[in-house]
């Protein structure tokens, strides 16, 4: 912007920094797909690449770029706002970046494969068959222009194949339904080109088979799938992995439903755990112990303990405390990005090594059904699929091979999805209220008729049927109550099963069942964990005031609860006020087994691992803290606001703070969905660590159950339709 503005409009750099303003506006515009000033943003995009072709003289070699440029703008705009105008312009000015190139220019065939996408969404939105035929010619002509081997080569046949795929949309014609279906098999199976265009060809593909009940869907979405890790790189930071997830939503409950559709539950599951809270699935791979490897290649073993080690760093910190910004997503140029591609391509060439010794063969590579099977080591497990062709749960028992298969047919177009996260009631009932009422971070009114009904229909269409397919009747309890963790997706991700229930009837809640926890993946209760017997350390941090956050008066109660349950064996350290700095606090967690945190926190779902804990003077982020690689945790205990809170753009990926820190080490983490009340925190804290410390010993596995107990001592002091009181508690993990 500086720049264009100290140019003079006769200067020969004036288009070309025109052009660069216009496209940086483009971007913004794409990457700000939510704010408010988003059309803004790529009108300005517009008239900066308008003003640079007005100041181009004729001839000039850049001219057919800046038309280009300019075209696909007003395509943008067009796609947005479908007003005709748009489409004209954009075809205009594109043909005319055609006719100024000549053939045998490297640009040509995009110029051209840009023509035919603009004739093809004309031909889409007003059925013009002479746009289709045009599409077809521009689209044809730019393949043939580009060598076997060209990288945009299966991106442009996959823009081909839309093309036949909204002729046979439109008309029905079968041979443009036989053509689409060849076109996108040749661009899915293509040796070259950058994933996300095969990717999004399998995916189109498998969908178009399904549809017209043509065999092969699942061999298409089996591709789709495979190409997710090529698409959400480990050579790239965080944030850009996190922003790649969200190209593609919901895709991984599409697959699933599909297999779940033609029987083929354990595939569902496989898919569904390849599918789901990636990012983090990295990480858990970087901390694979390598033992049994070293007991056959001992330097092998070593190289890749230090590669992924290496990368494990990078990964969780290259980025700056900036990232935040949507710009973050875009890959920084630096020598640090430079160097993370260069560990990660060596981690995966050692692991192709790793693979061909005998006996590794599937080392790291996606674990299959019989090996899922095994998270439900301590209780049932309930996968829950969420998709609007179908919704089911996958049940995995204690000592039991295969799945428990329960439909959910009453789901997906329920009112309770409507909410999308329970912060949609918690809006509602925040608004308008004038004074703040001891709730950590957010000022509440009444809501909870809205809450009640949806907490009903989660039991109506959830959780009952998912008790019933276990053998339990929905209005008798068991005498003892069963173990269930969630691993859910979609909205599903971000509403309060635990708290489901008929709260008209008595027995009818969920809790009158079932100890309930969540996890993000199923493979993160596969991890080894430290016995509890060798825990004898607690670290326990409290901000009762901290500077631009409200009062925390309770906090200091809160710690009290937990020494009075310290025995002389359990060395207990807290810190408190301006003793919790940010570095005194990591330094100290390194040394302690568990610990507990009573203070803000500050999410940042699309950005995760910036999300902290407010301290003194500064923050405590996840990025520092997984930056530690902690070994043998037990117990996190997340006395904050909203530390269990997602991101319903990317509900899959658990992209919060509870979930960080069970990557982070931590097996077990207590945490919140939303606000709790201040008052409440320490009744919480005090029931909790007396059932989880007995004569002097601490064992973290209970602490589902303590957290479960503590639950129902709270909910029988405020009320059971108390619900933001209690409902926000939750355990995540084992």
């Amino acid at each position: 912007m500086r720049a264009v503005e100290t140019t003079p409009d006769d200067h020969p750099t004036m288009p070309g920094l025109l052009n660069g303003l216009g496209s940086s506006y483009e971007l913004r515009f794409s990457l700000k797909s939510s704010n408010p000033r988003k059309m803004d943003d790529l009108n300005v995009a517009i008239e900066h690449k308008a003003r640079a072709i007005r100041l181009t003289p004729e001839g000039h070699p850049k001219l057919a770029t800046y038309l280009n440029n300019l075209g696909l703008a007003y395509e943008n705009r067009f796609l947005r706002l479908n007003e005709e105008e748009d489409s004209e312009r954009a075809i205009r000015n594109i043909f005319r970046a055609v006719e100024l190139t000549p053939d045998g220019h490297a640009d040509k065939s995009s110029w051209l494969n840009n023509l035919g996408n603009a004739y093809r969404e004309r031909f889409r939105t007003w059925k013009a068959l002479e746009d289709y035929e045009k599409a077809i010619a521009a689209q044809s002509q730019a393949i043939s222009l580009v060598d076997k081997g060209h990288s945009n080569l299966p991106m442009m046949i996959n823009n081909m194949a839309l093309s036949y795929f909204y002729r046979f949309e439109q008309s029905g014609d079968q041979e443009a339904l036989e053509k689409s279906i060849d076109l996108f098999q040749q661009s899915a199976n293509s040796p070259q080109g950058h994933p996300i265009h095969k990717f999004n060809s399998a995916r189109i593909l498998a969908n178009l088979l399904l549809s017209n009940s043509r065999p092969g869907f699942i061999q298409a979405y089996q591709s789709a799938v495979d190409y997710l890790p090529q698409i959400v790189w480990l050579g790239d930071v965080a944030n850009t992995r996190f922003y790649q997830i969200s190209q593609f939503r919901d895709f991984i409950e599409e697959a699933a439903a599909a297999a779940i559709q033609v029987g083929e539950v354990s595939l569902a599951l496989e898919w569904l755990e390849q599918g789901r809270s990636i990012v983090w699935g990295q990480h858990l791979q970087l901390q694979t112990p390598v033992d049994d490897l070293a007991s056959v290649n001992s330097e092998l073993a070593t190289s890749l303990k230090e590669s992924a080690d290496e990368l494990y760093s990078t990964v969780s910190g290259i980025f700056s405390s900036s990232a935040s910004d949507s710009s973050s997503h875009l890959r920084p140029i630096d020598w640090n990005v430079q160097r993370q591609h260069q560990v990660a391509d060596r981690y995966e060439e050692l692991l192709k090594q790793v693979r061909q010794t005998p006996g590794f063969e599937r080392f790291l590579l996606p674990k299959q059904a019989t090996e899922l099977f095994k998270a439900a080591r301590s209780g049932h497990v309930v996968v829950i699929n969420v998709h609007k062709s179908r919704c089911d749960a996958l049940i995995l028992s204690p000592n039991k091979e295969g799945v428990t298969h329960v439909p959910l047919p009453n789901l997906y177009h329920n009112k309770t999805l409507d909410f999308n996260t329970p912060s949609e009631i918690l809006k509602r009932s925040s608004e308008g209220t004038g004074e703040y009422d001891g709730f950590r971070g957010i000022r509440l009114k009444s809501g909870m008729d809205q809450y009640e009904s949806m907490l009903y229909e989660l039991w109506v269409c959830v959780t009952k049927p998912v008790l019933e397919g276990l053998g339990y009747s929905g209005d008798q309890p068991p005498e003892e109550l069963i173990n269930m963790t969630w691993n859910t997706t979609g909205p599903l991700s971000l509403l309060p099963l635990h708290a489901a229930g008929d709260y008209s009837k008595p027995h009818t809640r969920l809790y009158n069942f079932a100890i309930s926890s969540y996890t993000p993946t199923l493979s993160v209760l596969l991890r080894p964990n430290s016995s509890p017997h060798t825990h004898s350390r607690i670290l326990a941090i409290s901000q009762e005031a901290t500077p631009g956050q409200a009062p925390l008066p309770c906090t200091k109660q809160e710690l009290e609860h937990i020494k009075t349950h310290v025995s002389k064996s359990i060395h207990y350290m807290q810190l408190t006020d301006s003793e919790a700095t940010a570095q005194e606090v990591l330094s100290v967690m390194e040394e302690y087994d568990w610990i507990h945190l009573a203070c803000h926190a500050y999410q940042l779902p699309h950005a995760p691992l910036n999300s902290s804990f407010k301290l003194h003077e500064s923050d405590l982020t996840l990025q520092q803290i997984m930056q530690k690689q902690f070994r043998n945790k037990g117990l996190a205990f997340l006395s904050a606001c909203q530390t269990a809170f997602g991101d319903k753009d990317i509900p899959n990926e658990s992209s919060h703070l509870a979930a960080g820190m069970l990557i982070a080490g931590y097996p077990s983490v207590i945490a919140t969905m939303w606000a709790i009340a201040d008052r409440d925190a320490p009744l919480i804290a005090d029931q909790v660590y007396s059932h989880l410390i007995k004569d002097g010993n601490m064992n973290y596995e209970g602490s589902a159950r303590a957290l479960h107990n503590a639950v129902a001592e709270l909910r029988g002091k405020v009320g059971e339709k108390a619900f933001l009181r209690w409902a926000p508690f939750i355990h995540i993990g084992s």
